[in-house]
């Protein structure tokens, strides 16, 4: 039922949580390279074919497909609060990874045309 969301508090914790998997995966949210690396892989993801790792028990392919899926809920809560709207932001670290991965597919994009 649109209106009962609390679109601030659910873009800042899913952003936390951003912050989080970084931190687990080793990087530093200011480290622009990284996060364009991080960034080419989530682009390079074939539905097809699944998600390498996606059931694996090693934490760090598992921190990875979390992380890909919070990106993913980000955006979905800042369509849908625009949508309403309203405008929510994250933290820095969500602003970074944002920028990665639309730096990539800018870049991508170029390349395909």
């Amino acid at each position: 039922m649109a209106g009962f969301e609390d679109y601030g508090t659910t873009a800042s914790q899913i952003a936390a949580e951003i912050e989080r998997k970084l931190i687990a995966l080793g990087v530093d949210w200011r480290d622009e390279g990284k996060l364009r690396e991080l960034a080419r892989e989530a682009f390079a993801y074939d539905a097809s074919k699944g998600f390498p790792g996606a059931g694996s028990l090693d934490p760090q392919r598992r921190a990875k497909v979390e992380l890909y899926g919070l990106v993913v809920l980000m955006m979905m809560t800042m369509e849908e609060s625009a949508n309403h709207g309203l405008e929510v932001r994250g933290n820095d670290a969500w602003r970074a990874i944002g920028k990665a991965l639309w730096t990539e597919k800018e870049g991508s994009a170029r390349k395909g045309a």
